[in-house]
């Protein structure tokens, strides 16, 4: 089974555009009459438009035409009204001028963190991948950040856009063939799939401290990564998992027949959920042949209400494996609080420490008029004092870009000195030979990163207490 997740480049393209591109490749690709067929071939094949109309609520959505934003209104809704508060009672231009004209990737970053924030707060759930997506890729000039229109993009990747022309020249060699060829991936419709493909079958494990994604995900599966986007997307979905059967390869234990494996996943998402399912599963299975039972513990305030548990029992390899996952939509203090767990392993998948503080609490404050609501975790500190006290337990997190890896390390480091802890670090800041495949684009460009990727860095520490 395989569904479609909603384009990505929304800022920077129209929406109905894209949208109507992708479903022309799922109607393709089932089997559509040759008339519908060759319709949809012309609609894959049409000429890129700029998307000069934007909508004059929110002043980030664009679209090639009137008709198609009044096509979009009934899904745009909520992510315009909120914007449209924010610019009113900010008295702002656009939704990313908070904090004045941006001048810098590292301002453009912060404001776009806070801008999120805000949103899941105001909204009281998380975003949807269509408003994640709006917020983190705005359209703004390359090279002087200039937020308003209009703006022309650039019709070979969809992915740039400049105020003028001679701003264009001027990121000439930024924005290189290669470049501009994985940024035309990123937007393409036929990249647009969340493979859901359910692989039961599973042959080689590897040397996981040898190998990388796609070969693990070969010799598990035998499926090669090539144009197809379902065997793209279905590889760069073990990444989670694979990141954390690395993770386990750090410390020494040993796994009796029935004792359980227990992995806490904190700061979970709903997004995070993707990296555990039946088929990730059973590549830890293989992976650890000799592990039978294995816990998941996702916690995060942002998980949607559900049952508090679930249960999957299925063979592989000749044993019968059992997974628990518990769900605990709060956040890890809270959780550590009331629970008493010993985990094997903790995870966490690109937490966004350095936009936690309480600068961010009090911005939320000033532009919603609540407080936390239960929606955000933003005691990262408190949250960073109870996991380094977990001690022996290896700590393993990702980060998207070498700077958030290197400001995540930053924030354990200062956490640890609070509380008397010493870190010791199995990783230092290393890429991840277990990230995700499929590119995103990278505003801030430090450490010369414009293409990045999901679980880019990874980072696997251990806490001990200080011995003075």
């Amino acid at each position: 089974m395989t569904t479609l997740t909603c384009p990505v480049g929304l800022s920077l393209e129209c929406f109905v555009c894209a949208k109507n591109k992708v479903r022309a490749v799922q109607a393709m690709r089932s089997g559509a009459k040759n008339s519908t067929s060759v319709k949809n071939k012309r609609l894959l094949e049409k000429e890129f438009m700029t998307p000069e109309v934007v909508c004059k609520g929110c002043k980030v959505q664009r679209y090639c035409s009137l008709t198609h934003l009044l096509e979009d209104r009934a899904e745009h809704v909520d992510l315009c009204r909120v914007l449209r508060d924010l610019l009113t009672l900010q008295k702002l231009e656009h939704p990313l001028l908070q904090h004045g004209v941006i001048s810098s990737p590292d301002q453009l970053q912060m404001v776009i963190s806070q801008l999120k924030l805000v949103l899941r707060v105001k909204l009281r759930r998380p975003l949807t991948p269509r408003e994640h997506h709006v917020i983190s890729n705005p359209g703004i000039c390359e090279v002087c950040f200039k937020t308003g229109a209009p703006l022309k993009v650039c019709k070979d990747c969809a992915g740039v856009a400049y105020c003028c022309e001679d701003h264009r020249h001027q990121d000439a060699k930024k924005h290189s063939p290669k470049e501009c060829r994985t940024l035309a991936l990123i937007s393409s419709p036929f990249r647009q799939f969340d493979c859901l493909l359910n692989l039961k079958s599973f042959h080689q494990c590897v040397d996981l401290s040898r190998s990388h994604l796609i070969d693990a995900f070969f010799k598990a599966t035998t499926l090669r990564i090539d144009d197809n986007p379902q065997n793209i997307a279905a590889c760069s979905s073990f990444s989670g998992i694979a990141s954390t059967c690395l993770a386990l390869t750090n410390i020494s234990w040993i796994s009796y027949e029935y004792s359980a494996v227990i992995v806490y996943v904190v700061g979970a998402t709903e997004e995070h959920l993707r990296y555990f399912q039946e088929m990730h599963l059973r590549f830890f299975f293989l992976q650890y042949q000799s592990i039978q039972n294995l816990d998941l513990y996702f916690i995060g305030p942002n998980l949607l209400p559900r049952e508090s548990s679930s249960k999957k029992v299925f063979r592989f390899r000749g044993l019968l494996r059992t997974v628990v996952k518990h769900f605990f939509s709060e956040t890890f203090t809270t959780f550590a609080e009331t629970m008493k767990v010993d985990p094997t392993v903790i995870l966490l998948l690109e937490p966004d420490f350095i936009h936690m503080g309480t600068a961010t609490e009090q911005l939320v404050s000033q532009l919603v008029g609540q407080k936390n609501g239960g929606a955000v975790d933003f005691d990262w500190q408190s949250c960073l004092g109870t996991l380094l006290r977990t001690y022996g337990v290896p700590i393993c997190y990702t980060s998207p870009t070498r700077f958030q890896a290197m400001a995540d390390f930053t924030a354990f480091h200062i956490i640890a000195l609070i509380n008397n802890v010493t870190i010791e670090r199995v990783y230092n800041i290393t890429e991840n030979p277990y990230r995700e495949i499929l590119p995103l684009y990278n505003f801030s460009d430090l450490h010369n990163e414009r293409i990045i990727y999901a679980n880019n860095y990874l980072e696997v520490i251990f806490s001990s207490i200080k011995r003075v």
